[in-house]
Order: C-alpha cells, then structure tokens, then sequence
C-alpha cells in the first residue's frame, strides 16, 4: 500500500525481493463478488464504471487502507486467490504505462496489461 497524493491508497504489489523494486500497480478490477459492499463503500452501483476503475477507486471499493501495508498475499487480511477465470491473449491488450511521466524512458515500456473490452479501464 502506499498513500498517492496524501489521499488515495494505492494496491501495488511487490514482485521481487526486499531492496529490489519491481512491482505491480492494480490499477482496476471488475467486480464479481462482494458487490453491495463495495456499492456501500462507494456509494454508488456496481455496474457503474467508476466503482473500481482508478487505483484510487480500487482501493476504495475493496475496502483496502493503510492497515494493509507490508501484507504478504498468502495470508488472512489479503490474499489473492484463482477464481478460475482466464482470458484469452486475443482479449488482453498490451501498452505503456501512464500518469509516469516523470519516469522518462521507463514510462514508454509496454508494462501496461488490462483487458481489451472491460468497461472498468479508465484509459484504453
């Protein structure tokens, strides 16, 4: 977890080893489960784009704040878990990352991965 802007937490999750940054920023998700909570928690309908579009909105919706911070993903706080769904590589969609500006060079690498039709994608 880190806090953006002194006001949203953002999900990113380390990938790699203490002192060796690599990480990935869960910039959105589709809600599957836990929908009236996360429609209470936003105060807004599931079905509606900007429940969980944004790290911000993730975040939010999940319920996710400061207490999760340095959490290992194989616990009970937060894990991740195989729901069985799977996409095909013809639905992924592959492409810079953005809001990294500042990053230079680093901001052009195709690092970006988002399902190609989901409605809960701010930037396509």
């Amino acid at each position: 977890m880190y806090l953006c802007y002194g006001i949203h937490y953002l999900l990113n999750i380390v990938t790699s080893s203490k002192d060796d940054p690599k990480c990935v920023l869960i910039r959105s998700i589709e809600p599957l489960e836990g929908l009236g909570i996360m429609e209470m928690r936003r105060k807004m309908l599931a079905g509606h784009k900007a429940i969980s579009s944004g790290p911000g909105s993730v975040a939010k919706s999940l319920g996710i704040d400061s207490s999760f911070n340095k959490d290992i993903l194989i616990g009970d706080h937060i894990w991740i878990e195989d729901r069985g769904v799977s996409y095909k590589p013809s639905q992924i969609s592959i492409s810079s990352r953005i809001g990294i500006a500042y990053a230079q060079e680093h901001a052009t690498l195709p690092l970006r991965f988002f399902v190609k039709d989901s409605k809960y994608i701010k930037v396509k």
